[in-house]
């Protein structure tokens, strides 16, 4: 089991209301105990996009991509 936590910088927003919606993620990582490395790069359909650096705890060893979702409560 693992957890992550990550900061970034977010690039091609132009209206706030663009930054809520799907993403799609490519990412590479390994963590070990409270070793960890990796970055994570997410975009959605309105072109913006995440460049994130996690910080992971735990062991994970992780080479592929995801979906996230964020939105607004």
């Amino acid at each position: 089991m693992s957890k992550m936590e990550a900061t970034g910088t977010v690039y091609n927003l132009k209206n706030i209301n663009d930054f809520a919606g799907g993403y799609v993620q490519a990412r590479y990582g390994l963590a070990v105990g409270t070793m960890s490395t990796g970055q994570l790069w997410l975009q959605n359909t309105k072109g913006v996009v995440l460049e994130l650096k996690a910080k992971r705890t735990g062991l994970a060893l992780s080479l592929g991509g995801d979906a996230v979702y964020i939105n607004f409560d």
